[in-house]
């Protein structure tokens, strides 16, 4: 998504799900801040719904369902990934 639409890792790492409605034809995002935003007001983007390779459309709707977080949630769409080691602690 964020190469398909040329997009900054600072917009990117900033999008919450209640910012993106994905439709049958296309993809409305609401890209709030931008470095490139003189007036701070944000600007919705457009994305097309594609059949090329990327679908850069479809993977985020793919992304957005297995994520499981609801549409109309405030939470950030990307996060960091975290993983625990398990390791069983014995006591002396």
């Amino acid at each position: 998504m964020a190469f398909a639409g040329f997009y900054r890792i600072s917009e990117v790492l900033h999008l919450r799900r209640n910012q993106i409605n994905i439709l049958n034809t296309h993809c409305e995002m609401f890209i709030e801040k931008a470095k490139t935003d003189v007036l701070k007001d944000g600007n919705i983007v457009h994305e097309a719904r594609t059949d090329n390779s990327t679908r850069p459309v479809k993977l985020l709707e793919r992304y957005s369902f297995k994520s499981k977080i609801n549409a109309l949630s405030s939470e950030f769409m990307f996060r960091p990934v975290v993983f625990f080691v398990n390791q069983e602690v014995s006591s002396s």
